[in-house]
């Protein structure tokens, strides 16, 4: 008689199969005991132990009792190194520069506000002599009189105008180029635009008028990154100095806590929006199998255009990105970045009446006739649209923008996002909340230079409804908060220590009214972050399933005193499960 085995066949594959599920589910757990571990969700919002496994949460408890129904079964590991501290989700930072970052933290550093790198702290120059002082510091510094003076961190508001002139009687032999605070305006003196070809012809040939000025060596936004910086890149990305960089931004990230970061926009830096290009700069450190955090990447839309001249190239290139992920270092489907006015820490955002007191005005970025085009397309494939944008009239214009695609092709849960948002109105705010949009902030303007932009360049009364994140919480409006350094140093506490305090850098509080509260600045960092990217179902909050990111304090933000968030300790990270002391 003959038997048909295939019945037994699927039995013994079925039995294999089970037998290896639970021997994967066998590998040991490490339960981490802490003093507070803080959740971030509200079902289950403080804890005291958390088990993890294969770089996930298992389970979290109370106690360690509650953890019986997995430990009776399981072989674990009670680790109590943090008994005596606070563990609160990884700290995510939505909108950094890593690249950029490390072509100016090697820079001379002249900014308005201290800087503190694993080297040690840089003190803030806040007056016009200070500035020139500091520069001249750095110039007397090198050796050879023929190498870059490179400086980073002048801001107009606080050390005034600087010319070509100015830098000049620096050291008029010596090729000088100065950043601004915010990196998207770069002047540059006599030697340097010399060196670089920059003569008077072929800056008057820029298209876009005003921004570029051979007279006065001043290149701001598309003048400096499609005219300066390419030219310059020979002195700024040499390898020993971008790995260099890239080395103290990885610590001076981590030493913060954070476990993960994105950069909206990547591809401006090395040009014409080559994000591969990009990745191949990064990934030998960041990539690296030591980096306890993770970096993601989406591509800005207009630098592309300008490459690959057609929409539909631009689609399938942003669609291809992710055939590159790297383990440390990857992409984000359907996310795409537009800049739509210029930087408000250079006073180059556009305002509605009555603008700026001193009667100058903002540029654009992205050419305002391809946004109108490029936005409307990204919007019917699907995309999530994320929008730099800086003064009122730029983000009137931008949720203007919004209510149109919704009227065209209404979407739910299409995570706009406005990115920086230092002022917008109350109607276009209370517009954004109905629309469903969200803001990833940056409030770190308001303390390195508050008192500037109150004092003399928008008005006391504006700066008290500048940076709204309170009122945007009270209409329903999430809000995430982010470092964009090199704008500012890529430090989740500290912002949210501003977000709670107001504080400028003279101690003054300007728009106290506009203060987060504890439990929002916290999520500012945490959940509300990842929302930003559409990660919060792997990060920002400490419950079963998610990854074990954590960032370890020595002190409950929650219970902490909202002037002394700046005083926590940050020990290190646990990342995937593996604790990771900050370096």
């Amino acid at each position: 008689m003959k038997f048909d085995t295939r019945p037994t066949c699927l039995v013994i594959l079925g039995l294999v199969v089970a037998l290896g599920g639970i021997a994967r589910a066998e590998e040991p757990l490490t339960v981490f005991v802490a003093k507070h571990v803080v959740t971030m969700d509200p079902r289950y919002p403080e804890a005291k132990v958390v088990a993890v496994r294969d770089g996930r949460i298992v389970a979290v408890g109370r106690g360690v009792d509650d953890l019986a129904p997995w430990l009776s079964r399981y072989p674990h590991t009670i680790d109590r190194r943090f008994a005596r501290r606070v563990l609160v989700p990884g700290f995510v930072d939505p909108h950094i520069h890593p690249l950029l970052a490390a072509l100016f933290l090697p820079h001379h550093f002249a900014t308005p506000d201290d800087w503190t790198f694993p080297s040690g702290r840089v003190r803030g120059v806040r007056s016009r002599e200070a500035f020139m002082d500091r520069l001249r510091e750095g110039a007397s510094a090198l050796d050879d009189p023929s190498e870059w003076l490179l400086a980073f961190g002048w801001a107009e508001a606080v050390h005034g105008a600087i010319t070509r002139s100015d830098l000049d009687a620096i050291d008029a032999a010596r090729p000088i180029a100065l950043s601004s605070r915010s990196t998207h305006t770069m002047i540059l003196n006599g030697r340097a635009l010399e060196m670089l070809g920059l003569t008077p012809e072929i800056v008057a040939a820029h298209p876009v008028p005003g921004e570029a000025d051979h007279e006065t060596g001043r290149f701001i936004e598309s003048a400096n990154f499609l005219m300066v910086l390419p030219r310059i890149s020979p002195v700024i990305f040499a390898l020993d100095r971008l790995h260099r960089g890239l080395t103290t931004f990885r610590d001076m990230a981590h030493s913060a806590g954070i476990t993960t970061l994105a950069e909206p926009g990547s591809g401006i830096v090395a040009g014409a929006g080559d994000v591969l290009k990009e990745l191949a700069m990064m990934a030998p450190i960041l990539d690296a199998s030591d980096v306890p955090f993770r970096t993601y990447l989406f591509p800005a839309a207009f630098p592309n255009m300008h490459r690959l001249g057609d929409v539909d190239r631009v689609l399938d290139y942003i669609a291809q990105l992710t055939d590159h992920d790297t383990e440390g270092i990857r992409f984000l489907p359907k996310k795409v970045k537009f800049l739509f006015d210029g930087s408000y820490v250079d006073q180059l955002g556009l305002y509605d009446p009555p603008g700026y007191i001193d009667g100058h005005m903002g540029v654009h970025i992205d050419p305002p006739e391809l946004f109108a085009e490029l936005v409307p397309r990204f919007w019917r494939e699907g995309y999530s649209i994320h929008v730099h944008v800086q003064g009122d009239a730029g983000a009137r214009r931008t949720v203007e923008t919004l209510a149109a695609l919704q009227e065209e092709k209404p979407r739910f849960d299409h995570r706009f996002v406005l990115e920086h948002v230092g002022q917008i109105s109350q109607e276009s705010l209370e517009q954004a909340a109905r629309l469903g949009a969200s803001v990833s902030a940056l409030i770190y303007p308001l303390h390195s230079m508050g008192d500037s932009f109150a004092d003399g360049v928008l008005g006391h009364d504006r700066m008290e409804m500048a940076f709204p994140y309170a009122e945007m919480r009270r209409q329903g409006i999430r809000v995430a908060l982010h470092s964009d350094t090199p704008v500012a140093p890529p430090n989740p506490l500290r912002n949210a220590w501003i977000a709670l305090n107001r504080e400028t850098t003279s101690s003054r509080v300007i728009g106290a009214r506009q203060a987060l509260s504890r439990h929002d600045a916290l999520r500012a960092i945490t959940i509300d972050a990842a929302f930003m990217l559409g990660l919060e179902g792997e990060i920002g909050s400490i419950r079963p399933g998610k990854r074990a990111d954590f960032t370890v304090l020595d002190a409950n933000p929650l219970e902490t005193d909202p002037e002394d968030w700046g005083e926590i300790e940050v020990w290190g990270t646990v990342f995937g499960g593996r604790p990771r002391p900050a370096r």
